[in-house]
């Protein structure tokens, strides 16, 4: 497997691994995959952070969100890891308010950057809001008060703050006078500070604030009532929410999209007698846009739902605890359908516990869902949190990254309030705390994702969508789709059928690779495909997108009968068919050139990579050492001469019923002529395919087609042919005679190093 920096704690590798190889049987963990590259990373103890946001650049600002006796104030970082600046920390030791600055629901940063807060440098600072430049430059303070009660100096206290998609500023709140009644407000600024409307929305409190695209939606604590107000500051609907139970519209239960569809959980609380939890039940979890009630998804009884996000491509994420206290995400539409179910593991995960489900962190532009999941080692040493990125609509993993990587000896509490995303970058601040001795700092981290977008909806807000990464396409025969490696308890991806799409084939890795800024949109090899499944009309290039930037192909196994020469060497005696598999040869260079044409054809601006065969079997013989499925076949065979199954295994693996008749009368082995044999027919196959490649080159002088050979002295798989100690390939597999010979997900791993390596060297604008 690719190594990295953190490869060495296989301990962490391991647990990755077991957790999101549970997860879904269409999430592999393969390791390229579990340990994007930190960018950097910085000491911000002096700002003690509790919550951060991230600009339309990239940029991320920390923030202290603690009440007296701490201190409160931000410091931006650039993308790049540069101070930009910092707002005044101040200490608030005499205060007994809690102070917020550009933090949790008072979070605010607009298109230009600017960030925009409560204002902690005077004593009523509850009741001003005010503007910082990036730097730290405070741009203008105001106090917030009422237009309707200005006799009585009606100051509100600002609750919450967002950005609209117009740009300007609004902040809700309630009036701290009791001669007003302490009704409250939806107030609008420019970004230069100036007052543009304010409009009284209720008696009651306003704990939520959401922009949309056309206005914002303001929800009424109390009257279960959702109010629409554009951006001129008219009331355009008020919408109630008449489910049964008490609605949840403020912090993780609930949110909204850029199109205004808010959806909200309702509870009620359950007794013992009733569940096996005491949380609250989630009775429903109701959607409502601008023209009323939208749709419902009703979970099961006694299920507590958690975390509700919405997501970019339309709809929302929930995660939940069934009332078998196992978690779940689901994926539901505007209407309450459900599209996806992703269960998530608990308990002893080698050597790691997780309780509990995820922290839902939230949606990004592209349709993307991060999630993070605290564990603890079982000894006791360490505690950490895993980041998942995942396309939400299919379960696919798209990148891990593990604080354990870090170090060995720290222990890292993520604050999730702190847990932001960027076009490419995750940002999340941590508390690192020391094993060996009393000492604790609040460190920023910043973690290269090359799938993740800006956090959504805010992103629509700021205008910012992120760019559609260049694709790849995976074409080819088994050794592509993945056959023969999956994991215990895996699947083949569904709807692949008899292709066998294996979620840890190669390319699967290399999209999942956090180094690699290209997205893996096309995978159509398919486990027994010829050439000719390639070039036919409605074949495997017709399916590739004319924009793809790389196709990967391995072919040409199948048109030289590969398969069946692996069954002659284990049941007969394979360097007696020399004739019959050097004609196959003989005609092969033709249709492989036909094929890289094809794919060529159809992307007139990909890089074609045409991957070699490795080396299957030593130069020895390959009959008992390390070899515990001989060993079967010899007691299967030694029963009787025609034992049925061990005939019909010889002809599962490609002898004809007279071949495999035949083969009961022999031991199953594989001689040292008979390893030099297959040794030099596959060198002859990549020999073919190297020739093919340059006679393709040379017919396109203005294309890029590369052959990458699998079988360099010293590659990822060199020493691990069958009969090693660590084998990349199967053996003869009694349940499954076509996985044969073929790579493992450690062979898989290793396809997808040589992979990464020619991506590298004749693509880098795409790694790094």
């Amino acid at each position: 497997m690719k190594k990295h920096a953190g490869a060495r704690r296989l301990g962490a590798a391991g647990f990755v691994a077991a957790l999101f190889a549970t997860l879904c049987v269409a999430i592999a963990a393969p390791a390229s995959a579990t340990t994007p590259q930190v960018a950097w990373s910085a000491d911000v103890s002096d700002v003690n952070v509790h919550g951060a946001i991230t600009g339309a650049d990239g940029s991320v600002t920390v923030a202290n969100c603690s009440s007296a006796p701490q201190t409160v104030g931000t410091k931006t970082f650039s993308a790049g890891g540069n101070v930009k600046g910092t707002t005044p920390v101040v200490n608030v030791r005499n205060y007994t308010e809690p102070v917020f600055t550009t933090c949790l629901s008072q979070q605010a940063a607009g298109k230009d950057g600017t960030l925009y807060g409560d204002d902690p440098t005077i004593n009523d600072y509850y009741e001003n809001l005010a503007a910082y430049k990036p730097d730290g430059t405070k741009l203008w303070s105001q106090t917030v008060v009422t237009t309707d009660c200005p006799s009585l100096n009606g100051k509100i206290m600002p609750s919450v703050i967002r950005i609209g998609f117009d740009g300007n500023v609004y902040v809700t709140g309630q009036s701290v006078n009791d001669w007003c009644g302490h009704p409250s407000y939806l107030t609008s600024f420019a970004p230069d500070g100036t007052l543009r409307w304010q409009v009284r929305v209720s008696t009651q409190s306003l704990p939520f604030l959401s922009a949309y695209d056309q206005g914002l939606v303001v929800g009424v604590a109390g009257v279960n009532q959702l109010v629409y107000i554009d951006y001129n500051g008219v009331v355009t609907s008020t919408v109630q929410m008449n489910e049964v139970g008490q609605p949840y519209l403020y912090g993780q239960g609930a949110g909204a999209d850029a199109k205004g569809y808010v959806f909200a959980v309702f509870a009620h609380n359950v007794s013992q007698t009733t569940c096996s939890n005491t949380y609250f039940e989630a009775t429903a979890v109701a959607i409502y846009g601008p023209n009323g009630f939208a749709g419902r998804y009703t979970p099961a009884p006694c299920t507590y739902s958690a975390w509700l996000k919405p997501l970019s491509t339309s709809g929302f994420v929930l995660e939940q605890e069934l009332a078998d206290q196992t978690w779940e995400l689901v994926t539901f539409d505007g209407t309450g359908s459900v599209v996806k179910k992703l269960s998530l593991p608990t308990g002893d995960l080698g050597g790691f516990t997780i309780t509990g489900g995820a922290n839902l962190i939230g949606g990004d532009t592209r349709g993307n869902l991060v999630i993070a999941r605290p564990y603890r080692r079982n000894d006791g040493s360490t505690i950490g949190t895993i980041f998942a990125l995942f396309d939400p609509q299919t379960w696919n993993q798209l990148g891990v990254f593990d604080t354990y990587s870090l170090g060995d000896s720290v222990s890292v509490n993520v604050y999730p309030d702190s847990v932001v995303f960027a076009q490419s970058r995750l940002y999340f601040a941590a508390q690192n705390i020391c094993v060996q001795q009393h000492c604790a700092s609040s460190m920023l981290y910043a973690v290269n994702m090359a799938k993740l977008g800006l956090d959504y909806p805010r992103s629509a807000a700021l205008g910012v969508s992120s760019a559609p990464l260049d694709t790849m396409a995976a074409l080819g025969d088994s050794f592509s789709s993945g056959l023969g490696s999956l994991n215990s308890g895996e699947l083949y991806e569904a709807g692949s059928g008899d292709c066998s799409r294996s979620p840890n084939a190669y390319a699967r890795q290399l999209g999942a690779d956090q180094s690699v800024k290209l997205e893996l949109t096309t995978f159509v090899a398919c486990a027994g495909n010829t050439t000719a499944d390639i070039t036919k009309q409605n074949g495997q290039a017709s399916q590739v997108s004319p924009t793809a930037k790389s196709l990967f192909l391995t072919v040409g196994g199948n048109d030289v009968n590969f398969a069946r020469l692996g069954g002659l060497c284990i049941f007969l005696d394979c360097t007696q068919y020399h004739d019959e598999f050097y004609g196959y040869l003989a005609d092969v260079g033709t249709h492989l050139q036909a094929s890289y044409q094809a794919a060529l054809d159809r992307a007139p601006g990909a890089t074609l990579y045409v991957l070699g065969y490795p080396h299957i079997l030593p130069l020895q013989n390959c009959s008992t050492t390390g070899s515990g499925w001989f060993a079967a076949l010899y007691a299967q065979q030694l029963v009787t001469n025609l034992h049925p199954d061990y005939v019909k295994e010889a002809k599962d693996a490609g002898l004809t019923q007279d071949e495999a008749n035949e083969a009961a009368n022999h031991s199953p082995a594989i001689s040292d002529d008979e390893a030099v044999f297959s040794r030099t027919f596959e060198n002859n196959l990549n020999l073919a395919i190297s020739d093919a490649v340059d006679a393709v080159q040379q017919a396109n002088p203005t294309r890029h087609i590369v052959f990458v050979s699998a079988t360099q002295p010293g590659g990822p798989f060199d020493g691990h042919q069958l009969c090693s100690a660590t084998p990349y390939f199967n053996g003869l597999d009694g349940a499954n005679a076509a996985n044969t010979f073929h790579p493992t997900a450690e062979g898989q791993g290793a396809y997808e190093q040589i992979a990464l390596a020619a991506l590298t060297a004749h693509q880098p604008q795409y790694v790094g």
